[in-house]
């Protein structure tokens, strides 16, 4: 029987493994069969330790794998004891609902915890994994995978679950009900995407206080941030005489007049005052001097007036990653 037969507790009971790997180790043995049955002992040691190794390889697909090992757990139909312990390469990545046949027994489920089937990708081909048979459960455990990765991606992959190699590892980083972002079309495996129109075509928004969680606002992102030509109309102001600063306008130059000089567009207007019979007579005249004194009356509608305002485009369609936000919904 392999090793993992052996019983640690009641040496005598070892008698049966004499029989089945040759140990010519039973009582009153004569001296010259001693070296012959510890050189049967070191094989099945040699054989253990490289059953232990990770040099084992199986074969088969990522769903059916088959393996072989040195210590032949098939040569005997107990052979497979409960607690039978293997390291091996799988030759291939696992598939959904992976078995195992090892040294021709039946195929059997390989699990990462009770009830609970082998991870898909969470290991990867060509890293030692350590396989420990459960009579109990009628499963190949796997009880520890390669600390040592390879790659970027496989070292993802081994942090996915680094403590125990259960769902539990997850868990107890990113508990159910948890929610989060992905940059992906659709929901992974144990995440349920959220749907709500609220948070469709919306921007994220960060808190310093209380509000994480909760959501606001009603112009949907894509129909702000698009190309937008500003253009309008100037709102009109009515100015009063308190708007403008305080002015008059002379009408009449204050010189004499020349004499015989009328009015033109090149001149002013003057009054030229002569006396005369009992009264003063007024003479309107050109002059070449400015208007001084004297006012003119009062010019302008006082209403209201637009300016059309027509600004460039601008292009408000801001460069962006679409998001999904999901709920870890189950293990």
């Amino acid at each position: 029987m392999p090793v993992s037969h052996w019983d640690k507790a009641t040496p005598l009971n070892n008698g049966t493994v004499d029989q089945l790997r040759n140990l010519q180790m039973q009582e009153g043995i004569f001296g010259p069969q001693y070296n012959d049955s510890i050189r049967v002992l070191m094989a099945e040691l040699a054989k253990w330790r490289d059953d232990q190794n990770g040099s084992l390889l199986t074969t088969g697909t990522s769903t059916a794998y088959v393996l072989a090992t040195n210590q032949d757990f098939g040569a005997n139909p107990n052979a497979l004891a409960d607690g039978a312990h293997v390291v091996a390469r799988l030759h291939t990545a696992p598939g959904a609902a992976a078995t195992i046949v090892v040294d021709g027994h039946a195929a059997k489920p390989l699990r990462i915890a009770s009830a609970t089937a082998l991870v898909v990708a969470t290991v990867l081909a060509g890293r030692p994994v350590g396989l420990r048979w459960s009579a109990a459960d009628d499963c190949w455990y796997i009880v520890f995978r390669s600390i040592e990765p390879a790659s970027a991606a496989e070292a993802r992959a081994q942090s996915l679950d680094s403590k125990a190699l259960t769902p539990k590892s997850m868990e107890s980083i990113l508990p159910i009900g948890t929610k989060t972002a992905f940059y992906q079309a659709a929901a992974p495996a144990g995440w349920t995407q959220i749907t709500d129109a609220a948070i469709n075509d919306a921007i994220i928004r960060f808190t310093n206080g209380a509000g994480g969680g909760t959501n606001g606002g009603s112009a949907a992102f894509g129909t702000v941030f698009t190309s937008r030509t500003p253009a309008g109309t100037v709102g009109g102001t009515a100015l009063t005489e308190a708007n403008m600063a305080a002015h008059r306008h002379a009408v009449v130059a204050n010189a004499a007049s020349s004499a015989g000089v009328g009015l033109s567009g090149s001149n002013f207007l003057s009054v030229e005052v002569t006396a005369g019979m009992g009264d003063s007579n007024y003479s309107l005249r050109g002059a070449g001097t400015e208007p001084g004194v004297g006012l003119s009356s009062v010019s302008g509608s006082g209403t209201s007036h637009n300016h059309t305002f027509i600004g460039t485009a601008m292009d408000f369609a801001v460069k962006h990653c679409n998001f999904i936000i999901c709920e870890r919904t189950a293990a």
